[in-house]
């Protein structure tokens, strides 16, 4: 019985008129390669594919690894449909808090980190732009995607200062940031 994400990987294959094997294969990235009229070279590595297929769907940073999980295979879901296969049976998005503890750790590592880290706006250096939260980059997303995801959770005054903040990568980052 394949996993969750290896149904979800077949039902990618499936959409996209290939063999059905539930493994994030060669044939797969050149199949989506394809549709996003992306082009590597025949001596491409199958990591290389992949992280080609997560630049062209909008990653940047660390966040290109080349590993084709929840979130890169969300992405494509949404590439290739915009119906999202239905959650399989006995499944649940539902985590359970000691599920959700140990994301939190293995992400931040604990609560005083966050406190001391990721509490207040920062600038990662080199490309980044201003990043809240635990990796938004306010360099790479646009105002309205700003403020889809956080005009709700952040006071007025401080989405209006973030939000000048939007788009501005490296040095120009570093200045707004020196200002907020």
């Amino acid at each position: 019985m394949p996993t969750p994400l290896e149904t979800r990987i077949i039902n990618i294959q499936k959409k996209i008129k290939i063999t059905a094997t539930g493994i994030f294969d060669l044939a797969t990235c050149i199949e989506i390669e394809k549709l996003k009229g992306i082009s590597l070279s025949s001596t491409s590595t199958l990591f290389e594919h992949k992280k080609e297929i997560q630049k062209s769907l909008g990653f940047v940073g660390k966040e290109i690894d080349g590993i084709v999980g929840p979130a890169t295979i969300s992405r494509i879901e949404d590439f290739v449909s915009k119906i999202l296969p239905s959650i399989p049976v006995g499944a649940t998005m539902i985590v359970s808090k000691k599920s959700l503890d140990i994301i939190i750790n293995s992400e931040i590592s604990s609560k005083s980190a966050y406190q001391t880290k990721y509490k207040f706006p920062i600038w990662p250096e080199g490309d980044s732009g201003i990043t809240i939260g635990i990796g938004y980059d306010l360099g790479y997303v646009s105002l309205t995607q700003f403020t889809n995801d956080w005009k709700n959770v952040l006071s007025t005054i401080d989405f209006n200062k973030l939000s000048t903040t939007i788009g501005k990568k490296g040095d120009n980052a570093k200045m707004h940031f020196l200002i907020l």
